[in-house]
């Protein structure tokens, strides 16, 4: 960024895409300031492109989806749905740009319980991700991920588990895919098996979806921002299964203890949005 800034200046375009490039790596840790650099990368592409570009739309996207689960769903829609204009008019529906809005569309949808017209609007966006680039590329792996989720979330219970392992294999194929997805997708079995009340199987996918959040902390150096929510998924799962709170604590404790954390220090997020996938 440094260079970039040296060389062309503070509103050049190369610049908003350093901003861009910088805010993907910190919004898994630090959200507030990825949200602070996307901001300022849209303020550029738009006095550069004006507001109707798709690399505007691409900023869009991408300041919508940085905070995370703490994000609420009230300030996210009307991005999504600017930057799902901006698409359509500039690619037509058939694009993987449109695909990609499609597929937050689903998210939205999902997460205001409209579960069928959000397993619709996913398809739409699954056709065109396999018809560009094939099954076996992340996108259409996240497309199954949140395909699972809705099929949980209007208990389609044996449907949502078949693409669970579905998914995992998928992953035990491209070990090169980033394990932070995987983690993702353990933590979205655990949930399922959990409200199918099957708590010997949601237990280890918690755990194995811990430890990796726990690894990525201890290569990096940093919380990734995932963590509190997934310690919290399995304080759940545990009260469920009518452990008490001391007992519960014990367990947290031991699975974070090797990382040198705490549970005091990972409290029980609140006024977050329920975030239908990750």
């Amino acid at each position: 960024m440094t260079i970039l800034e040296q060389e062309y200046g503070p509103d050049h375009p190369s610049v908003a895409s350093g901003l861009n490039a910088l805010a993907f790596i910190l919004q898994m840790t630090d959200p507030d300031h990825a949200v602070r650099l996307l901001r300022r990368a849209l303020n550029i592409d738009e006095q550069n492109f004006g507001p109707s570009h798709p690399q505007v739309a691409a900023d869009i996207r991408a300041l919508a989806c940085a905070g995370g689960p703490a994000q609420r769903l009230a300030d996210i829609e009307p991005l999504l749905l600017r930057a799902r204009e901006i698409t359509f008019q500039f690619y037509g529906p058939d694009h993987p740009a449109s695909g990609e809005s499609l597929y937050w569309d689903a998210v939205r949808l999902g997460e205001e319980q409209e579960f069928e017209e959000a397993e619709d609007v996913l398809r739409k966006a699954m056709s065109i991700h396999e018809k560009c680039a094939g099954e076996d590329r992340w996108m259409f792996f996240r497309d199954l991920n949140l395909l699972a989720v809705l099929y949980k979330l209007s208990k389609k219970y044996d449907e949502a588990k078949a693409l669970f392992l579905r998914l995992l294999s998928k992953y035990e194929q491209w070990p090169g895919l980033a394990s932070l997805r995987l983690a993702g997708c353990l933590n979205n079995g655990a949930q399922l098996y959990k409200v199918m009340q099957r708590y010997a199987e949601a237990e280890p996918l918690f755990g194995q979806s811990l430890d990796i959040y726990l690894q990525f902390g201890a290569d990096t150096g940093r919380r990734h921002r995932q963590l509190p929510f997934s310690v919290n998924n399995y304080r759940q799962l545990l009260t469920e299964m009518g452990c008490s709170q001391d007992g519960i604590k014990a367990r947290i404790q031991t699975l974070l203890q090797p990382f040198g954390i705490s549970a005091d220090d990972l409290p029980i997020p609140v006024g977050h949005r329920a975030q239908v996938a990750e």
